[in-house]
């Protein structure tokens, strides 16, 4: 999968009252390019529990983006991502509220 193509996905997904899961792990095409429309899925969709992001290349700035719609949803219990990010992740004002719902892998 693309950027354009998970940037088609989030946008498709951001009022879905059905789907748990969104496993898009193990995708180099993948980058920061779908961050934003991937934060804006999260703002919106409130039954989305787990998405899975490790082994893409989403840089430190992507998660950081996805990081700041993390301070309002609720309802995502698990984000999977690449380890190089946590330090990043820890130094947010607000880690200790999101903390429990990162893995890094």
């Amino acid at each position: 999968m693309s950027d354009d193509g998970v940037i088609a996905l989030a946008q498709s997904l951001q009022y879905n009252k059905t789907l748990e899961s969104l496993y898009l792990y193990y995708n180099p095409d993948i980058t920061s390019a779908c961050a934003q429309s991937l934060a804006e899925l999260l703002l919106f969709n409130n039954t989305l529990s787990l998405l899975s992001l490790h082994h893409t290349n989403i840089d430190t700035d992507g998660v950081m983006i996805l990081m700041e719609s993390l301070k309002t949803n609720n309802a995502l219990q698990t984000l999977w991502l690449d380890k190089q990010h946590e330090e990043a992740c820890s130094t947010l004002p607000y880690y200790e509220h999101i903390k429990d719902r990162l893995d890094f892998v």
